[in-house]
This record gives C-alpha cells, sequence and structure tokens, in this order.
C-alpha cells in the first residue's frame, strides 16, 4: 500500500513539473495601454516564473528614459515592493546593455514570480512611438524559469478611447443608413 501512494505521489509530482514547465509563448504577454505603459501579463491561471525578458525594436523606437525595468525598482528603494509582487529573485536582475533597438534583463541568481492573471510595469518604453507602430516593429521575448528556452510572447496594444469612441460612432451610422434604407 505504502508503494502505491509514493507512486502515485511521484507520478503526481512529475505531471505536476512537466506542466509548470510545458510553457507557451501565450503564457506571457507584453501589454501597453493607450498611454504607452507596458506591462508583462501573466493571462494564465497559474503562476509564471522568469527569469529573463527582451523587448526588441526594429525601429530604434525604444526610450530607455521610459523604461522601468526591475533592477531600477529594486536600487530605487522600492526591493521590497517589487518582492511582494514578483517574490524574492527578483534580486537577481539586470539590465542587459539597453539601446534604443532592445531592453532586456536577466536573472542569474533567481526567478521572478509573475502570479496568475497579474501584471508588472515596466514603465513608457515606447514613449516615442504611436501606438500603431508598436506591435508591428517590435518583438517580445522571455524565458521562463529553469528552462533553457526563449518563448517568443505576443504584444497586445489597447486602443485609445478615442479610437473606440470613433469605431462606435462609425457603426451606430452605419446601423443608422442601414435602417434608413430598409424604411425607404
Amino acid at each position: 500500500m505504502k508503494k502505491l501512494i509514493g507512486a502515485a505521489a511521484f507520478m503526481l509530482l512529475t505531471a505536476l513539473a512537466a506542466s509548470a514547465s510545458a510553457a507557451t509563448a501565450d503564457d506571457i504577454e507584453l501589454w501597453v495601454d493607450a498611454d504607452k505603459t507596458a506591462y508583462l501579463l501573466n493571462k494564465t491561471g497559474a503562476d509564471i516564473s522568469f527569469d529573463g525578458y527582451q523587448v526588441v525594436s526594429e525601429t530604434n523606437a525604444l526610450d530607455l528614459t521610459g523604461w522601468v525595468s526591475i533592477a531600477d525598482r529594486v536600487m530605487s528603494g522600492q526591493g521590497q515592493a517589487v518582492a511582494d509582487q514578483l517574490g524574492n529573485g527578483i534580486y537577481g536582475f539586470g539590465e542587459m546593455s539597453p539601446t534604443t533597438s532592445q531592453i532586456s534583463e536577466a536573472n542569474i541568481s533567481g526567478v521572478g514570480i509573475l502570479k496568475a492573471g497579474d501584471k508588472f510595469t515596466l514603465g513608457k518604453p515606447f514613449g516615442g512611438a504611436a501606438l500603431g507602430e508598436i506591435d508591428p516593429q517590435n518583438t517580445f521575448f522571455f524565458k521562463v524559469g529553469g528552462i533553457a528556452q526563449q518563448f517568443e510572447g505576443k504584444i497586445t496594444v489597447v486602443p485609445e478611447p478615442s479610437s473606440l469612441v470613433l469605431g462606435g460612432m462609425g457603426l451606430v451610422g452605419l446601423a443608422a443608413l442601414i435602417r434608413r434604407r430598409r424604411a425607404a
């Protein structure tokens, strides 16, 4: 009986370890809102450990003065607040020679943990770029903790509220036109 319970526990732990390492490109997303604030966003239902990320701009559109790295926050005295959100492994993060064509951080001594559904701000690294230029001309990568594989993540740009209003007004106008034609 003890051997059966031990074997079942081993199989369960093996399955949990396999599911934790079975990362996909959709696990962490780079979310950019209307004011160009960028976030690392965990869209899954599970915590994700990560030990690096990189944003690449083909057009050199990254703004180093707007980017706020994990290391910047730790060095500016916000270490405990960042550790409360991402775990104590954040103290090993360091910037990797940032330029206007790439920003990245790697952690050589631990991992950060982005909790399920949580997001972490990276400031405004796209300060000079128009919102429409952010998604097609940039690439986002992340490394899951303990895996020697890099994943290309998705960049999602949230439209400006004014764009949504204009789109909505266009749909209302189109609906009114269709209704008028049907009535005639």
